[in-house]
């Protein structure tokens, strides 16, 4: 690990906060939320918020993935060098007096030194690897780190479905964002069926009861309940950027042929647009249009593998 921990230093080229060698008075409370966030929608952002408004943290630490423990989803995903910016833009604003808001490569950086480790063969890092590799680098984060995960992602981690699921639970607090969940009015959350209701079941609390990795007893488990725009998902704004795409495409043919009549559908590109608008940070959608992403796919992985 320490091999792992001095490469990163060299590989950092300071992009991580004193380049991965802190002085020994560095002890942040740490929040770190790993996503995808292809791209960054406000969902993503009401995550970061709430962890900055909630004054529990010095630091939110948001980590790009950078290769997909799941590979069906790792062949899809856009460039991480696209992905980093879109968060810089959607979550670095969120930062405040006390509370500083970084989206940092860390993932990729330790992808890359596993790699050089694995005689030079990509590798696929888990959760685990990544939060052992931030306390090496940061030992003041040792005790005061949250790993922070949807409610659903919770379930899965809690009931060892995860790999290295106990050094998770027992090194970190955790806190669950709780997509899907409503309030009982007594302070906890239940989990809506269908059509909306509750059935008065609360999936998070069973989970922390039942759970067999640890001891109950020893899980730092911290709720946020959802709010406004959790329900936006990056899939529905990738298809809508491919849908007004297409359309523009479509209107730019009729304007150079200027006869014929003209093709409908303007009032629900409107729509999709507005739609689009109010899913995804202005700059970040300046981004996706001026870069052209999310209309066509060239991605070419290599084999990696999962340590």
């Amino acid at each position: 690990m320490a091999e792992i921990a001095s490469m990163i230093r060299s590989f950092s080229n300071d992009t991580l906060p004193y380049n991965g060698a802190p002085p020994e008075d560095y002890r942040p409370r740490l929040a770190i939320f790993g996503t995808s966030s292809d791209p960054p929608h406000k969902g993503h952002q009401a995550v970061v918020e709430m962890l900055v408004s909630s004054g529990d943290y010095d630091e939110v630490w948001v980590l790009p993935v950078y290769v997909h423990m799941f590979s069906s989803k790792d062949a899809s995903l856009t460039p991480f060098d696209h992905r980093m910016a879109m968060c810089r833009l959607a979550f670095e604003g969120s930062s405040t007096s006390r509370c500083v808001v970084r989206v940092l490569p860390m993932e990729k950086l330790v992808c890359e030194a596993a790699a050089v480790a694995n005689d030079g063969k990509p590798v696929r890092v888990g959760s685990s690897l990544i939060l052992t590799i931030v306390h090496t680098l940061y030992p003041g984060s040792v005790g005061q780190t949250t790993f922070v995960l949807g409610s659903d992602t919770f379930l899965d981690l809690a009931s060892g479905k995860w790999k290295n699921a106990k050094n998770i639970l027992m090194e970190n607090r955790i806190a669950v964002v709780e997509r899907g969940m409503i309030h009982n009015g007594e302070g906890e959350t239940t989990e809506k069926d269908d059509n909306g209701n509750s059935p008065g079941f609360d999936p998070i609390s069973k989970a922390i009861a039942t759970c067999a990795v640890v001891d109950p007893q020893d899980l730092k488990v911290s709720r946020f309940a959802s709010q406004g725009h959790l329900d936006v998902s990056s899939s529905l704004v990738r298809g809508l950027v491919a849908k007004l795409f297409s359309s523009s495409v479509k209107q730019a043919v009729v304007d150079v042929e200027a006869e014929g009549p003209q093709p409908e559908g303007k009032d629900e590109d409107e729509e999709d647009e507005a739609e689009l608008r109010a899913a995804v940070h202005p700059q970040v959608l300046d981004y996706v249009f001026a870069q052209g992403l999310y209309v066509a796919s060239n991605k070419k992985k290599e084999e990696v593998f999962d340590v």
